[in-house]
């Protein structure tokens, strides 16, 4: 700005992404009853952005230095679940999977 005052201007964004893919056949995804019975899927982001300012001013043995900043974070996440074991949460059989009389 002049011999005495500098004026400091930034810009910045930082993006993060993370995807978890479940099987191409989800039905492959189908393990012991006791270990897996859903097939899951996965997306999120996460983003930081903003700009930052300041001054600063110097004279003699006087320094002076004033700024703001403003920055957001953005989060996106997404999430799928898909149940392959047709007995999960069937209303016609019991605990057993065996069929349940007038259902």
């Amino acid at each position: 700005m002049n011999a005495d005052t500098v004026l400091n201007t930034g810009a910045f964004l930082r993006k993060d992404q993370f995807d978890y893919y479940p099987s191409h056949n989800p039905l492959s995804d189908l393990g012991p009853a006791n270990l897996q019975r859903e097939t899951v899927s996965q997306s999120r982001s996460l983003a930081n952005l903003g700009v930052h300012s300041d001054v600063s001013w110097s004279q003699g043995p006087q320094n002076v230095k004033a700024g703001v900043t403003y920055q957001q974070t953005l989060l996106r996440e997404s999430f799928g679940l898909g149940i392959v074991d047709p007995a999960l949460n069937a209303p016609c059989l019991d605990a057993n999977n065996n069929p349940v009389p007038d259902s």
